[in-house]
């Protein structure tokens, strides 16, 4: 054995053993000592390990008492001449004439990202050594470091120093790691290879990322998942020029029970395609967007795995089989609030439920976010000797939609308007219940609004949703779980006592200045508020794949929710208003009307007895009965939801300050939403439907009546069965009698110039609404002054509006079609197609040359003509025949022959001027003029200066020159301004003296003329038009 320590890798071992001392004499005989093994590790490397031997010396040769080596890569070392080193030889294997048994590389094996040709790719490996012919290497390919016998050697030759591992050797070896190992040798001894040195590594496969995710249910964050391939995602060449048919579609899949309370934030699979193949980065990422769905309920917070499972389209088979990792996501839990103010009203905020009262009358701020675009208005008016709500207005987003009934103090009714200039958001819906009495505003956030119309007030009940808590502001409070801070002011500062239940310094701060509410000043759309994007339950294993603008919301009023969708209504409506002025919507002038803001109101106190009688025990005997014989009521009270006492109070002081017992049904409503709130949020009160979801118990949703029945009738499963002398979905109807008509919207006339009449609306009581609805048309001809009413009706369709209106569609009008300049019609309404209510009278005229009252009264216009039936302006020319004009001088029945003679009898307005009604203010005349596309006609449209005729679509309209879009929507005068050029007679600043502000306000960037002509702009250029229009602007000052 060697007395010296030898070198690692010698001796045909890793660590060689060697003898540490001397060997003994002869004389010595058998002695103990000490073996090395050299194994470089320890603070002795040459002697990291030592073993007990026995020597002895027996002259010619010694003999040794070895003990077995501690592991396989030790052995004995013999002899005491120096092998060659590792990767040298002799030709006896010991040192001197050592020489390079193989080429040794000059650094490890580079495995480079993949390499695309044309619908392949393969994996280069770079071999480092300089370039020999008399070299070779012998490459194999390793997967997560075990050598595949399979995938054939690669033998690189001459001076090439790269081989290929084609993508064809990756199916079944996705989501490993690649190494290639090279073995060199010369090609004069190809059976001395050297040991196989590995290249780095390449993971081959998709990866999914992040492993953990926490979701919160207010957040509207969408979390992002990263899916990315390392690999290219290449198909055959017949689908390389659609490369979005090619691909890998990956599914995302919830696994689990709770798999509703995560959302994809657009769809459950996505497709990974050659097109994502970043060749910078060498991978393709796509990205699911996830978020944790509301479900408006406390039921703690979920933990679920998330699997991504490839679904394969058209892809190369290497993806086939493949298996993602799954994630975990905690879905944290956070709370929603309802709000309600109602009766006269009695405020339940956020966090405080006892009742806090607003008794005066106004705008106020009922609630909004603090960290988004949403914001409830109220409007109150007098009730008794305080107030009562009688509007309401909801913003989020662009969407922006009223239910008001301060129109109309006499005899309210309910008028839903989107205000909004947009349509709404596929995720906004709005519902009527039967009555029409219950509206329902759902919004994407989950917030939500229900409005109860009674007989001159409304409830309204507002849920914010887990996104605003701690964010939320009004009069309503502060949702964030402490009642005690819930009367603060918008400053930050609390200014009422919470034990206070009359906040009047409260509600003021929370006031809106006159014109500044959402009733009247409408925001302008903001682009960013337009994404409204689809979320999708995904749940393969469930069979769920469901993908809605509302699918990140779980609410079970939503669900349980079978009340009429009138939402694509609406939207036709906004639609019409937004396309054209000519239809027979409510325009924004007609919902305007005046409100009074109650600045002098002062609420008064009432006392015991109500000059009707009603003493506190009868009231609160009333009361307590409504909630007694009331269905949801009794099984609230069971289910201890709700104390019934603080609805009774709320009742009583109703009646005390009102003399009014129409208040005791709010007592039901009240009840019915708080316990509402109360059972839903408990998942201990839900039960399994047949589809394994979670169902709400049925009595607080689907079981519940309209009004609780009107207590005109018994309440089963959710359906009134009435009195046999009631009817309708709330039993309010009083049976077999017709409709009491009111009133025609409108004032009952109708003109032809601003509406094509096709349809009106009738405002009346005990409407029912069924399927037998109907108006009934009586015609009525109106000449010289006289009524004459055909004797024989008919019906046409009619449309139930809410529990006070009713629309009814009407034939084309013969003053529409230019047979006669007026109309009448006597219109009634049947809730069964045989008994109808009595007759009103419904004008249709054409202002041009007929002025009537709603009476059926019409006298003609001074300065214009009625020939067959068709109204004209004086100095209108025929349609056809040019030489023919209206000239009045001569006839007002009968065209005249020549130009129309106008010096003797000049139509002047008085000085200072007098709107004047014209069909369009660019349109001087509809007919008369030569026409743009044929010059042969001259039955088109004549020009204000600055316009331009329509195309023969619309040859009776100009519109502005280069703003022929508009064609079509006409802008009557003097809505939309005295004329094209002047909006106001006066009220801006002269030009001749800024201290004046008597002059006119211009429009459409016209220009104002001087001081004669003061209150006329015109075309900025064409200063000689002033003074032209005299029977408009009057003579000059």
């Amino acid at each position: 054995m060697p007395e010296v320590c030898p070198d690692q890798l010698t001796c045909g071992t890793y660590a060689p053993i060697w003898l540490k001392g001397k060997h003994p004499s002869v004389a010595e005989g058998e002695v103990n000592r000490e073996a090395c093994i050299h194994a470089k590790y320890g603070v002795d490397k040459c002697c990291s390990e030592k073993l007990k031997i026995r020597v002895k010396n027996c002259g010619a040769y010694n003999v040794y008492y070895l003990v077995s080596a501690p592991a396989c890569s030790m052995a004995y070392c013999a002899g005491t001449k120096k092998t060659c080193k590792q990767g040298t030889h002799s030709a006896t294997g010991f040192e001197p004439g050592c020489k390079e048994s193989y080429p040794k590389l000059t650094g490890h094996p580079v495995l480079k990202p993949p390499k695309i040709e044309g619908n392949t790719f393969s994996f280069p490996c770079e071999i480092p050594y300089p370039a020999n012919s008399n070299v070779e290497f012998e490459v194999t390919w390793s997967f997560d470091h075990v050598v595949r016998t399979d995938i054939p050697k690669m033998i690189v030759k001459g001076n090439k120093r790269v081989a290929y591992l084609p993508s064809k050797y990756l199916e079944d070896n996705m989501q490993k790691t690649i190494t290639c190992n090279v073995h060199s040798y010369f090609t004069s001894s190809p059976q001395r290879k050297s040991h196989a040195v590995e290249s780095n590594g390449y993971w081959a496969g998709i990866t999914v990322d992040p492993p953990r995710i926490e979701l919160r249910e207010g957040e509207n964050k969408e979390t992002e998942i990263r899916i990315t391939s390392t690999v290219p995602i290449l198909c055959n060449h017949q689908f390389r020029l659609n490369e979005d048919a090619c691909g890998v579609d990956i599914e995302i899949d919830v696994q689990g029970t709770d798999f509703a309370q995560i959302v994809a934030a657009d769809a459950c699979i996505k497709r990974l395609t050659p097109g994502h193949w970043n060749p910078v980065t060498n991978n393709a990422t796509i990205i699911h967007k996830v978020v944790a769905t509301k479900d408006f309920r406390r039921d703690g917070d979920k933990k679920m795995a998330v699997k991504f499972r490839p679904v394969f389209s058209i892809s190369p088979n290497i993806f086939h089989g493949v298996e993602l990792p799954e994630i975990q996501i905690i879905a944290e839990d956070t709370d929603t609030q309802q709000c309600s103010g109602t009766g006269d009203p009695h405020l339940k905020g956020f966090d405080r439920k006892k009742s806090y009262h607003l008794y005066t009358v106004g705008e106020y701020v009922f609630y909004k976010s603090k960290t988004r675009p949403f914001e409830v208005h109220i409007r109150t008016w007098t009730c008794g000797k305080v107030s009562c709500i009688c509007g309401v207005v909801a913003r989020e987003g662009n969407d922006i939609i009223s239910v008001d009934m301060c129109h109309d103090k006499k005899r309210p009714f309910p008028k839903v308007i989107v205000k909004s200039q947009n349509q709404l958001l596929q995720g906004t819906q709005i519902k009527r219940d039967k009555s029409g009495k219950k509206f329902t505003i759902y919004f994407p956030s989950g917030a939500s609004l229900s409005v109860h119309a009674g007989r001159n007030y409304m409830n309204v009940f507002a849920q914010a949703p887990s996104d605003d808590f701690a964010a939320t502001a009004g009069i309503c409070g502060n949702f964030n779980g402490n009642d005690k801070d819930d009367y603060m002011a918008p400053n930050g500062t609390v200014v009422d006592t919470h034990t206070n239940n009359k906040p009047t310094t409260f509600f003021d701060t929370w006031r809106i200045e006159p014109g500044e509410s959402l009733f009247d000043k409408v925001p302008a759309p903001d682009p960013a508020h337009e994404y409204n994007p689809k979320y999708c339950k995904c749940a393969k294993d469930k069979g769920v794949i469901d993908c809605t603008f509302a699918g990140n919301l779980d609410d079970p009023k939503r669900r349980a929710n079978r009340d009429q969708d009138i939402t694509n209504e609406l939207n036709k409506k906004t639609r019409k208003r937004r396309s054209t002025t000519y239809h027979d919507y409510d325009t924004v002038q007609d919902t305007k009307y005046k409100y009074d803001y109650g600045i002098q109101f002062k609420p008064t106190d009432a006392t015991w007895p109500t000059p009707s009688g009603w003493t506190e025990a009868k009231a609160r005997a009333l009361c307590s009965g409504v909630i007694t014989n009331s269905t949801v009521g009794n099984a609230c009270a069971a289910k201890k939801a709700v104390n019934p006492k603080e609805f009774v109070d709320d009742c009583v002081i109703d009646i005390k300050l009102t003399d009014d017992t129409d208040f005791a049904m709010d007592t039901i409503q009240s009840l019915e939403k708080a316990c509402e709130e109360k059972i839903l949020k408990d998942p201990k009160n839900y039960v399994k439907g047949p589809d394994g979801k979670d169902e709400p118990p049925k009595f607080i949703t689907t079981d519940t009546c309209p009004n609780d029945c009107s207590m005109k009738g018994q309440c089963v499963k959710g359906t009134c069965m009435c009195n046999s002398d009631s009817d309708g979905a709330d039993c309010s109807i009083l049976k077999n009698l017709p409709p009491t008509i009111d009133k025609i919207q409108r004032g009952g006339i109708c003109d032809t110039r601003s509406r094509p009449c096709h349809a009106i609306w009738v405002v009346a009581d005990n409407v029912l609404n069924n399927n037998k609805l109907s108006c009934r048309v009586r015609d009525v001809t109106l000449r010289n002054g006289k009524k004459y009413i055909s004797q024989r009706g008919y019906r046409v369709p009619a449309q139930f509006e809410n529990f006070r209106e009713v629309s009814c569609n009407l034939p084309p009008s013969q003053v529409r079609l230019g047979k006669l300049p007026a109309v009448g019609h006597m219109i009634s309404v049947s809730n069964n197609g045989i008994k109808f209510s009595k007759e009103l009278m419904l004008v249709i005229h054409d202002s041009l040359c007929m002025d009537c009252n709603n009476q059926g009264v019409c006298n003609q216009k001074a300065h214009t003509c009625l020939i067959d039936g068709r109204c004209f302006s004086h100095g209108a020319k025929h349609p056809v025949i040019p030489i023919k004009y209206c000239n009045t001088i001569k006839s007002t029945t009968a065209w005249s022959n020549g130009q129309a003679t106008t010096t003797t009898t000049k139509i002047v307005a008085p000085k200072g001027g007098k709107a004047q009604w014209r069909w369009d203010i660019w349109t001087l005349h509809e007919t008369g003029c030569t026409c743009h596309f044929d010059h042969t006609r001259e039955d088109c449209a004549c020009c204000d200066l600055g316009a331009c005729q329509c195309s023969q679509q619309h040859m009776g309209q100009c519109t502005r020159c280069g703003q022929e879009n508009n064609c079509g929507k006409n802008k009557p005068a003097p809505q939309n301004g005295v004329d094209a050029w002047t909006s106001r007679f006066s009220g801006c600043t002269c030009p001749f003296d800024p201290s004046r502000k008597d002059c006119a306000c211009c429009q459409n960037r016209g220009c104002p003329c001087r001081i004669l002509q003061r209150n006329q702009c015109v075309m900025c250029g064409h200063p000689s038009q002033c003074g032209k229009k005299p029977e408009v602007f009057g003579p000059h000052f």
